[in-house]
């Protein structure tokens, strides 16, 4: 169960951002400079863009989503404090909490 709960978070750390982040950044200028020295020897704008394109879309591939090495180092949280409900009131009217103020009944 704990296979699949894991295989399930979609999410990603700090530093898999980080690490997703200068993969992307890497993919898409090495194919802009491969696209433009494809486009230059051939005199073809058009082949240029395509392979920039498909930079585009491999970097895209590889880093939107949450693939298990983006997610090496998880968070740890603080675990959910829970409180007395009569501490809290206490708090809140310390807190300078507005209090509702009773009405007079009218005759």
């Amino acid at each position: 169960m704990e296979c699949i709960t894991r295989l399930a978070n979609l999410e990603m750390d700090f530093e898999g951002q980080l690490y997703a982040e200068k993969v992307y950044k890497t993919i898409i200028v090495v194919a802009a400079v491969v696209g433009w020295v494809v486009g230059f020897v051939a005199q073809d704008a058009f082949l240029m863009m395509w392979i920039v394109l498909g930079g585009t879309a491999l970097s895209a591939a590889v880093c939107l989503p949450p693939w298990s090495w983006f997610r090496r180092h998880p968070l740890v949280f603080l675990p959910v404090h829970q409180e007395n409900p009569a501490a809290k009131q206490a708090a809140d009217s310390d807190a300078g909490v507005p209090r509702r103020k009773k009405q007079k009944a009218h005759k």
